[in-house]
């Protein structure tokens, strides 16, 4: 798994490849930990995302609550087809804005 991030302003955009399962989850908690700080609008560019496991689901969760409380938001991007059926199956595509586009 490889996690980019870029910050403008308020917004930031995290870009992730491969996997995140249990063995890459610290990983990718890692990458959002004391980045969440002041952003109003958190985008996930998930294009090369292959697969996300429940404990990367539990994150993207967390990150949501923290928004959530300064009327923040979370936008998906780019979700291939598995990866957005694991959304839909758990119910989460209720909670962001999702962006199929490619």
């Amino acid at each position: 798994m490889k996690v980019t991030k870029e910050k403008k302003g308020d917004e930031l955009t995290v870009k992730v490849s491969g996997s995140v399962n249990a063995t890459t989850v610290s990983m990718f908690s890692d990458a959002l930990s004391n980045e969440l700080s002041g952003v109003k609008t958190l985008n996930f560019d998930f294009e090369e995302l292959e697969y996300i496991s429940s404990a990367g689901l539990r994150v993207i969760l967390a990150a949501y609550k923290t928004l959530k409380k300064n009327n923040g938001k979370i936008v998906l991007h780019k979700l291939n087809d598995e990866v957005w059926e694991i959304f839909h199956v758990t119910g989460l595509l209720e909670f962001f804005d999702v962006e199929k586009d490619t």
